[in-house]
């Protein structure tokens, strides 16, 4: 009665602090785990609220009562279904107690959140453990395949040419023979310049003729 008017008047702190000492000195007090649990659910401290439905839903699985632990932790999932987490523990509450199905069936919802938050990677992963844990999961192998990167095309390489003959070497031309030079000419001579001219000369001597007749 304590805790709830603590609850009431507003001081869900003080009203925490003395449910978690409560919960330390005895973890089997459920009814107060439960209690923590619903008030972090009403501030969606979805993290906190988690880890006590964890321990509620442990509790009862030890207790025999797994059907009441199924349906808490269905319970959170639907009051937060956007919850990885929450899928995933709901996947393992599955596989401890034997229904791989329908723990399959979780690690595909969480995949496909994953997958919208933009996390191709984790959405993998988490596709592949349930294909692990059920080989035959239509849904997760379907889907898992849908997100594998299509392979590149092998562009084969053409083999090289082979290598061109080698040109024959082009015969030598004989060299040309060459022409004998031209021989010279002698140079005309020219007349002295103390040699008469001939009709100079041909004029003294018809001179020398009249003289003498």
């Amino acid at each position: 009665l304590y805790l709830d008017a603590l609850s009431k008047a507003g001081r869900e702190a003080d009203a925490e602090e003395i449910y978690k000492k409560l919960l330390t000195q005895d973890p089997g007090l459920t009814d107060l785990r439960e209690k923590l649990y619903r008030g972090y659910l009403a501030k969606k401290d979805f993290d906190k609220a988690l880890a006590e439905a964890w321990a509620i839903a442990a509790a009862r699985i030890e207790s025999k009562d797994l059907d009441a632990a199924e349906e808490l932790l269905k319970g959170f999932v639907a009051e937060t279904p956007r919850s990885i987490d929450g899928r995933l523990k709901l996947s393992e509450f599955y596989q401890n107690t034997g229904k791989p199905d329908r723990a399959a069936d979780e690690f595909v919802e969480a995949a496909e959140i994953l997958i919208e938050d933009g996390d191709r990677d984790g959405a993998k992963q988490v596709l592949g453990r349930a294909v692990e844990l059920v080989p035959t999961h239509a849904a997760a192998r379907s889907r898992l395949e849908s997100m594998q990167e299509p392979a590149a095309p092998v562009i084969e390489t053409p083999p090289p040419p082979p290598p061109a003959p080698e040109a024959s070497a082009a015969p030598k031309q004989p060299a040309a023979s060459k022409q004998p030079a031209a021989s010279k000419q002698p140079a005309a001579s020219k007349p002295s310049a103390f040699e008469e001219p001939p009709a100079l000369s041909e004029a003294f001597a018809e001179v020398e003729v009249l003289i003498k007749y």
